[in-house]
């Protein structure tokens, strides 16, 4: 089986938002899928295509993202997962956070996230990140973020336990795998 798409979107509406001008290529060739999303999106909502389940996510920015699945029958698809490209953010809210910008630029290969600029800004939290973040058994993990929550409310959500006040917390995520867990 060969499937193969290409279509340009323009003035569209799809999962709650618009689509103002956006490109979606995919191409499925026996077992292997490639797919390419590029353009813009407006108030976007996760929920309507069921990629969140709490808390509402509104989504507006820009997308540059090709993603490829070598056999797409295999019971581990991240171990055969390529994904390479960039996100940009403004005016959206994700997991309850409100987020003014953000933009995240990288490529993960065969278990390993390149993490060339991850930034989040918004009034309740920012963060930067960048490095290496590693699923495999044989690369090193050395990621180093920087993150300040004004309100830590957001943490006790998650975590489901009481927590408040503010935060800043720096450092770096080293190691293999087997160090990290």
């Amino acid at each position: 089986l060969h499937l193969k798409v290409d279509a340009d979107l323009y003035e569209s509406e799809a999962a709650g938002g618009r689509l103002p001008q956006f490109h979606v290529a995919v191409d499925l060739a026996g077992r292997r899928l490639t797919t390419l999303a590029r353009g813009s999106f407006e108030n976007i909502d996760l929920g309507s295509v069921g990629l969140q389940r709490v808390d509402p996510g509104i989504l507006t920015g820009t997308t540059d993202v090709s993603v490829t699945v070598d056999d797409v029958t295999a019971s581990s698809a991240v171990d055969l997962l390529r994904a390479t490209g960039s996100v940009m953010l403004e005016k959206s809210t994700l997991a309850g956070v409100a987020i003014d910008t953000a933009e995240v630029k990288g490529a993960y290969v065969n278990r390993v996230g390149q993490i060339e600029k991850l930034t989040v800004m918004g009034a309740d939290l920012n963060a930067t990140a960048s490095g290496v973040l590693s699923l495999d058994e044989e690369t090193e993990s050395n990621l180093q973020y920087d993150v300040t929550a004004s309100d830590l409310k957001l943490l006790a959500k998650f975590i489901n336990r009481p927590v408040q006040g503010a935060a800043h917390v720096q450092g770096t995520v080293k190691g293999r795998k087997a160090e990290l867990i």
